[in-house]
């Protein structure tokens, strides 16, 4: 509070009479007298009082009637909803920025937040499992020609292959043995015979490597299925532990 300093000086006064003389030596007999009556009368003497100069504070104050508005305000809200469990400040008390101020029940997004861990899990073991279906491990890039079945089924399908060219080169062969009458006709018949139970057996090896790629491809489809099954779990957790942290009120600002 600011002061100002006000002297106060006593003021002296002096009052000075005159008395009018005539002019004469005769005339400062009776007469004189008679003249400072009149001027007492006159002019009465007014006594005066006197203090001694000093210093001191006065306060300078300003009386008005108004409201008081705070320099920052803020509406503390939760962005969770809930039934409050705890209360960290009383009103009135001095706050700094980030301390609590209540706190929401939490069983409900710990809940949750253990509900999406075991999702991640079991998400988790639906992609090993899905790995091991193709003969995968978790760094392993998918490869269809590299499955164990679809080797197995190309491995077999090439045989048949081959055996189906062989009988198709000898069926060739004896039928021209046949037109030209060194070989009998049914010596001819059981190797077209051959040639034609060659040709089903390599249509069927076919079609059993197609199957064979086809399941390896359906497995490796639900391998990423199974890896976004993961990261869905994952972000599930995130917003579960996110729910955790809305449940406490910080302040936004300190109070100084």
């Amino acid at each position: 509070m600011q002061r100002r300093f006000a002297n106060i000086a006593g003021i002296f006064v002096f009052t000075l009479t005159l008395m009018a003389c005539s002019g004469g030596s005769a005339n400062q007999g009776g007469g004189g007298g008679r003249g400072n009556a009149n001027a007492a009368e006159a002019n009465p003497l007014i006594p005066v009082s006197t203090a001694k100069s000093e210093s001191r504070d006065i306060a300078a104050t300003i009386q008005a009637t108004g409201s008081m508005t705070a320099d920052e305000t803020s509406d503390v809200a939760p962005k969770t909803a809930g039934r409050i469990s705890n209360v960290g400040v009383n009103v009135g008390a001095f706050v700094s920025v980030g301390s609590v101020i209540a706190k929401i029940d939490e069983r409900d997004a710990r809940l949750q937040l253990i509900s999406a861990q075991a999702s991640v899990k079991r998400a988790r073991v639906s992609v090993s499992q899905a790995e091991a279906r193709l003969g995968l491990s978790s760094k392993s890039r998918f490869n269809a020609s590299t499955i164990p079945e679809v080797r197995v089924a190309a491995a077999n399908y090439e045989q048949v292959l081959a055996e189906q060219k062989h009988a198709e080169a000898n069926e060739k062969r004896y039928r021209s043995l046949t037109e030209s009458g060194d070989v009998a006709m049914i010596t001819y018949e059981t190797f077209r015979t051959t040639r034609d139970t060659a040709r089903a057996r390599s249509n069927a090896a076919k079609q059993t490597l197609e199957a064979a790629l086809n399941t390896a491809r359906q497995s490796n489809q639900a391998i990423a299925a199974a890896q976004a099954d993961v990261e869905s779990a994952q972000n599930q957790v995130a917003e579960a532990n996110q729910a955790i942290a809305d449940t406490v009120f910080r302040a936004p600002f300190s109070d100084s």
